[in-house]
Parts: C-alpha cells; structure tokens; sequence
C-alpha cells in the first residue's frame, strides 16, 4: 500500500503545554528511550524461557528478602498490589499557564522534577535512613525541654539562654561554638584510637539498613510528623476564613490590628526587648516542668479545662448560626430545643479473646447512640455536631477529662478511686430547631 503522507498530516498535534517537549520514539524499542521503565510492584511470573538453568558465565541473583517494606507502601499508595503500567503524567498546579510565572516555577525544588513513581521509590529508601538525625534532634530538644534529663541539664540551657538574652552579640559566636563542640570530641577520640592500635580507626557511622530496628524507627518518626502536620494544619484551617475576609470578624480584625499597630509604635523605644525575650525563652519551660503538668491533673483545673472547651464550642456554634436559627431561638421551647443521648460502654473481653488482661472498653448494643430521628417540622442545626458533656452535669459531676462518668456492675456512679469501675457513660447533645412552614426540613 503506498505511503499517504496527506493523512499523517491531517493529525492535530497535541495539546502540549509549554513546559513540555515531545519526545520521539526510538524506532528499536517503539517508547522513548529517555522514559524510566514503569515498576511492577508484584513479582512478575517467570517465562519458560527464563526458566532455564543459568550457565556457568550467567550471574546467579541472590535471593530478595521476605520483607519489602517500600514495596508495601507503594502499593498502598497505588491502590493496587499488581498494577505495573506507568503512572500517568500530572499536571502541577504551582506552573502557571503564562510564561512568566512558568519560567519561574522551573527552578522551585518542588517542580524540578516530574512525578515518577521510581523517582519516589528512590528517594523514599534514600531519606529514611538519612533522616534519623533529624529525629536524633528532634529527640534531644524535647528532652530538654521537658525536663526528662534531669534538672541540671535543663538549667544549664536555661542559664545559657539568659546569659545570650543580656549579651546578645554573643549570639554571632554560635556557629564557631557548635562546631567547636563537634570537633574538639572527635579530635580525642582520633587521639585514643591512635595510641591504641586494636582500636578501629573512627569513620562515618554507617546507615541503617532497610527493614532493621533503625530504619522501622525511622519511617514510625515520619508517620508522627505527619500525622503532627496534619493535625496543625486542621487546627489552623478554621481560622483562615477570619483572614480573608470570608466571616464577619475580618472587618473588626482588620480595625483592632490598625488600632494595636498605631498604638504600639511609640511605645516601642521604651519597651524592655532583653527582658521581654527573656521573660518568652524561659516561658516554655516553666510550662513544662512536672511539678506544673502535675497541676493539670487535679480535678478543679479539669473542671476549668473543660468549661473553657464547652464555652469556646458553644460560642463557636452561635456564631455559626443562621438569621432563621436566631429568629426561632428567640421564640423559646416551641421552636428551639436540644436533643440529647447516651453514649455507653462496658469493660469486658472482645470477642474470641480469653485473657483476661485484654479487658477493653467496648460499646454496648448494637445501634449507634447518635441515631435519632426528628418529627415531622423540625430539623438539626446544620452548622454544628453533637456536643459531649465534659462536665458531667446530668450526673452531678465527677467527669473524666472525656466526659466519662463511671459506675459499678449496679449502674451506680463512682467517684475517682472507688469501687470497680464496669461501666461508663456521657452524654451528647445537639440542638434542633422547627422549620418554618413553606421550608423543606
């Protein structure tokens, strides 16, 4: 059949962005030579002609290891243990379409690169092993900080921060001090190892390896920052709206930070800053020390606890309240009121466990406690969810921290440290409102 080159032409070219160039397939192989092969995360079944004896001259692979933990979590990653195609090229949302906000993303770190699925496997077992020292620090600072090396370490760090807060252009000498501190001990540790022979000579400590003790704590410190960064990031998110402008407390923000600014600007020739910086380094661990943790502990300072929560989630969900809402709260009881449920659990075994030290606390019955069904003409209030009884009010009292109120086999309540505790329950509410007619509940 003769060539119609016509037909090839007539073919649109892509819609290729402009951080983009095609590539040609090489004509050997039919893919382009520059494309990583895709990773199979399942071992794939050996063909019969791969199954042949090796010859002599033919390198013998050594048995893998039982254990792959990258392989593992890549396959959760992908949705799916035996998916071996490539992954599909995506679009990143920090590359602009204009050219000038394109040619600036190339050079971020978080763009250089496409995504690739072997590129994430090979970083993911480069940085685990590497990140220890990290965690190593991350360690280090909380211990001091949480007095969990005695006190005459933490006072030392105390006291050097004083000393800094009165000198502060002594602060520039860190760096010649840190690392002072790094060689002066590896210099006599150099001297040791030369005047005994038998002595290894000092080298660089080696990484761990993949699926050891070490590497394991590595990827469980990975986990906790990351479940410690989604959990700032959750905290964080209901206040964003307060800075763009989206809730009515923008306005009166934005005047009460004019005001405050206006304010403090003649006041800031007179203000202690060596005191002030002072007073805010030695604040965090006066907060940490046991003896003012022990304190959170004491029932009042729960009971206080607990109240500032109900008062900050209550004012929360009235100010989510709509013009509606208000309107029928200020009618009363006919069209305003509060449902309310119990929560129960019992101290027992799961089920098919014998030991009797795997008692846990388990939920009584079958049906949830929070499916309630309303009548006809009133309906939840949207904006907000069930609300826990931290105080433990319906019971006169004696909540846990939970809102927990414990009681004996007889369904009498305990106070702390009386009698045994077999069961426990708190209570919820969440309020309701009645629909006006014409208004779909």
């Amino acid at each position: 059949m003769p060539d119609r080159p016509h037909l090839q032409a007539s073919i649109p070219p892509p819609n290729t962005p402009l951080y983009a160039t095609l590539l040609v397939p090489t004509p050997s192989r039919g893919r382009p030579s520059s494309l990583p092969r895709p990773l199979s995360l399942s071992h794939p079944s050996p063909s019969p002609s791969s199954a042949r004896t090796p010859g002599p001259g033919t390198p013998t692979p050594s048995k893998s290891s039982t254990f792959n933990f990258t392989q593992l979590l890549l396959a959760g990653v992908s949705g799916s243990s035996s998916g071996s195609g490539p992954i599909p090229p995506l679009s990143s949302p920090r590359v602009k379409d204009a050219a000038g906000p394109m040619q600036a993303a190339r050079g971020l770190m978080s763009t250089r690169q496409a995504l690739s699925m072997g590129t994430t496997t090979v970083n993911f077992r480069r940085f685990v092993p590497r990140s220890g020292v990290v965690f190593w620090l991350q360690d280090r600072v909380e211990e001091v900080l949480m007095w969990k090396r005695g006190w005459q370490v933490t006072a030392a760090w105390m006291a050097g921060y004083t000393f800094l807060c009165f000198f502060p252009r002594l602060i520039l000498l860190l760096p010649h001090v840190a690392l002072l501190c790094v060689l002066l001990p590896s210099y006599l540790q150099h001297q040791s190892a030369e005047k005994d022979e038998s002595s290894p000579p000092p080298g660089t400590l080696p990484l761990p390896v993949e699926g050891s003790t070490e590497w394991l704590a590595n990827v469980q410190a990975i986990q906790n920052l990351m479940g410690f960064a989604s959990d700032v990031y959750d905290l964080a998110t209901p206040l964003i709206p307060h800075l763009t402008h989206r809730t009515s407390y923008s306005i009166p923000l934005t005047r009460f930070l004019l005001l405050t600014l206006l304010l403090t600007l003649p006041l800031l020739p007179y203000l202690p800053l060596r005191p002030l910086f002072l007073f805010l380094g030695l604040a965090p661990f006066l907060l940490t020390h046991p003896s003012v943790r022990a304190l959170t502990s004491h029932p009042f300072v729960q009971q206080v606890q607990s109240l500032a929560r109900l008062s900050l989630e209550r004012g929360k969900n009235d100010d989510s309240l709509s013009a509606e809402q208000w309107a029928a709260r200020s009618r009363g009881e006919r069209a305003w009121g509060a449902v309310e449920t119990w929560e129960r659990e019992s101290l027992r075994l799961p089920d098919g466990v014998t030991d009797t030290a795997g008692k846990q606390w388990l939920p009584e019955g079958a049906r949830s406690a929070f499916e309630v069904a309303l009548i006809p003409g009133w309906a939840w209030v949207e904006s907000e969810e069930w609300v826990c009884d931290l105080l433990g009010t319906w019971a006169g009292g004696g909540a846990d921290a939970e809102g927990w109120v414990y009681a004996d086999e007889l369904g009498r309540n305990l106070e702390d440290g009386q009698g045994v505790r077999v069961l426990r329950r708190r209570r919820w509410t969440r309020r309701i409102w009645r629909v006006p007619k014409g208004e779909k509940a």
